[in-house]
């Protein structure tokens, strides 16, 4: 397990609560805080999955089967459970949809109806898992495409294709980004590919290098400084994000800072900077750990807690902060409960079939 970047998924995760709180800060800050973590996400699990199966699936060491059973066991029971608990929610509140919007949701298929209305009911957030489901059903055809072939085409093919949907984001209006292109499976796959990409340059010799380099070459100073220069490239994408297309910002605004932040996370776990005493902290590598957790249970926790600020105020309330605070201390709560009761045992009866 790389330490830094267990420990990193919660940082992510928590500027996504953050960006569907009701946080002041939040909200000239909404879609910054949801896009780049996002886009963040994808390319960690097409690194950690690639790191962890590729090799194993492409020598079938590990079948397919078992691969994607074992992934979804670990985010569908939880899922349905959270999803049991809305449905109800919403039809109190008349905001259950038709049945087959329901039905699509409870079968994380919702990515493949891409309209804003369509994706982001009930558990709205969960389109991300949506797609990586079936990222993890081809995923061992992406690795071996991606890693395995020595050739340029497959490269070639994927910068055309890259160049296509960067075209295509110029083209639609800006107000229909989040209909057709934000999560979208065969747009958001490039980011998941660049996960992979990444991992065969972290393998690559000039990958050991600087890796090698970040890991024991930089004195402690050095390597103070460059995490602070890390958090200013993060701030600069900010402002960065507020003079850019929205459509192009979805995503490809972020593959190429997100690359440089997560390499750098990666090879920091052996470093000497605040960041990599940071995160060897056991509270964020526990955080880290139900990081997966957090996000299936976010959103139900917020909603919940904004409904009782409202019965008690009978508007919003005026301590945001604190809502946002008791919000998240419930979200961890249920995450950890989730995971306890729930994600594990499913896990571990799978395994008795698999």
């Amino acid at each position: 397990m790389i330490k830094t970047i267990n420990s990193f998924r919660f940082i992510l995760i928590l500027m996504i609560v953050m960006s569907h709180s009701l946080l002041p800060i939040s909200q000239g800050m909404k879609d910054y805080l949801g896009e780049f973590p996002v886009a963040m996400f994808f390319i960690i699990s097409g690194f950690v999955l690639s790191l962890s199966y590729g090799e194993r699936l492409v020598k079938e060491e590990v079948s397919n089967k078992r691969f994607f059973l074992t992934r979804i066991s670990k985010l569908y029971p939880l899922h349905l459970f959270v999803l049991a608990i809305i449905i109800p929610l919403d039809y109190r509140l008349g905001l259950l949809g038709p049945w087959y919007q329901t039905l699509a949701h409870a079968l994380l298929l919702q990515c493949w109806m891409p309209t804003h209305q369509f994706v982001g009911a009930l558990n709205g957030p969960t389109w991300f898992i949506s797609d990586l489901i079936i990222y993890y059903l081809i995923f061992k055809y992406l690795y071996r495409w991606n890693m395995q072939s020595k050739k340029t085409f497959p490269l070639i093919i994927f910068v055309i294709y890259m160049a296509a949907y960067i075209a295509l984001t110029m083209t639609v209006k800006e107000d229909k980004s989040a209909d057709y292109i934000y999560a979208a499976p065969p747009f958001r796959i490039i980011d998941f590919c660049i996960g992979i990409l990444l991992c065969r340059f972290y393998r690559s010799e000039k990958g050991q290098k600087a890796y090698a380099f970040i890991a024991t070459k930089l004195s402690s100073w050095q390597a103070h400084l460059t995490d602070i220069a890390l958090i200013l490239i993060s701030v600069g994408m900010y402002y960065l994000s507020i003079y850019t297309n929205p459509n192009f910002r979805c995503a490809a605004l972020y593959w190429l800072p997100s690359v440089v932040i997560i390499f750098y996370i990666i090879a920091s776990d052996q470093g000497k900077g605040w960041l990599t005493l940071l995160f060897h902290q056991k509270a964020l590598l526990w955080l880290g750990s139900i990081s997966f957790e957090i996000f299936i249970c976010h959103s139900l926790c917020l909603r919940v807690i904004q409904s009782v600020s409202l019965r008690i105020y009978e508007e919003s309330s005026p301590y945001p902060v604190t809502q946002f605070a008791i919000s998240l201390i419930l979200t961890i709560l249920m995450a950890w409960i989730g995971k306890k009761l729930i994600v594990i045992p499913s896990i571990n009866k799978l395994q008795k079939y698999i």
